[in-house]
């Protein structure tokens, strides 16, 4: 991003926040003055006191000035109710076309929103069908474990296998140990 780029940006922002600021008191200002009764802006506390009406009509002044700020102008202002209330209307118009486009844009997001809640809805079914067959998977393979482990543990002595078919086969003679040597024994002649 080159320099001229950045300072252009910088300006956009400053420029945005100053137009938001200026709708924002002009919108504000609207409404505390939108109920008052006819006599309100002659009001005045002491002689040295402001009328609201001249305070109000002060506050437009600052807004128009922003605005010829906000263009890259620079003018001196001199009140009158009708610029006044002319300023009032455009801020009021520049703010109302602020929420015009911040109502498409949330239109916009809640259409995403529903495309995505579609999205996770349908992320939740198929994760729910796979849990389903999970569940189903496991519950066969335990089924079929319990049947291997069942089929193993059989021999000839709890079914009906004969013994030669038995798959633990003995390593040892049932025999009892004689106490003699393995192998041949030394025979002893016959007696007449």
């Amino acid at each position: 991003m080159t320099e001229s780029e950045a300072t252009g940006l910088a300006l956009d922002a400053k420029r945005e926040l100053l137009r938001h600021v200026v709708a924002t008191v002009a919108y504000r200002g609207g409404i505390a003055v939108s109920d008052a009764p006819e006599d309100f802006a002659g009001f005045r506390i002491n002689e040295t006191a402001r009328t609201p009406g001249e305070i109000l009509s002060h506050i437009g002044d600052l807004l128009e000035g922003s605005l010829y700020l906000v263009k890259g102008e620079f003018v001196h202002l001199t009140s009158s109710p009708e610029r006044v209330q002319r300023l009032i209307a455009a801020a009021t118009a520049a703010h109302l076309h602020k929420i015009e486009q911040l109502t498409g844009r949330i239109a916009k997001l809640e259409e995403d929103l529903a495309v995505k809640a579609r999205q996770v809805h349908q992320l939740e079914l198929t994760v729910r069908e796979m849990n389903k067959e999970l569940r189903e998977a496991r519950a066969q393979t335990r089924q079929a474990r319990e049947a291997h482990l069942a089929h193993l543990l059989k021999d000839s002595r709890n079914s009906s296998m004969p013994p030669s078919q038995d798959r633990r086969k003995r390593t040892r003679s049932l025999r009892e140990r004689s106490g003699r040597k393995p192998g041949g024994q030394v025979v002893t002649p016959a007696r007449p």
